[in-house]
Formats: C-alpha cells, sequence, structure tokens
C-alpha cells in the first residue's frame, strides 16, 4: 500500500509511525464495514 511505502521510506518518529498505522488501521475498517453493507444491501435487494 500507499501508507505502508511512506511510513517504511520516511522513518520518522515513532508517533508519525503510529499515526500511518492508525490510518491504515481505519481505512480498512471503514472499507470492511462498507463491503459488508453493501453486500447485505444487495442480499435484501434480490
Amino acid at each position: 500500500m500507499l501508507v505502508e511505502l511512506f511510513v517504511d521510506t520516511g522513518a520518522g518518529p515513532s508517533a508519525s509511525r503510529v499515526l500511518m498505522q492508525t490510518a491504515h488501521s481505519l481505512l480498512w475498517a471503514i472499507t470492511i464495514r462498507a463491503s459488508s453493507r453493501v453486500r447485505s444491501g444487495s442480499l435484501l435487494w434480490w
């Protein structure tokens, strides 16, 4: 992912690294929740 690449190349303070990892996991949680919601919605439509 782009975020992981930025974290690896940046190698800055641990605070920014933790912040990036948190943003990354939040993005994944939002994506998974949205995909499951769309899946259940499509099931309801059918």
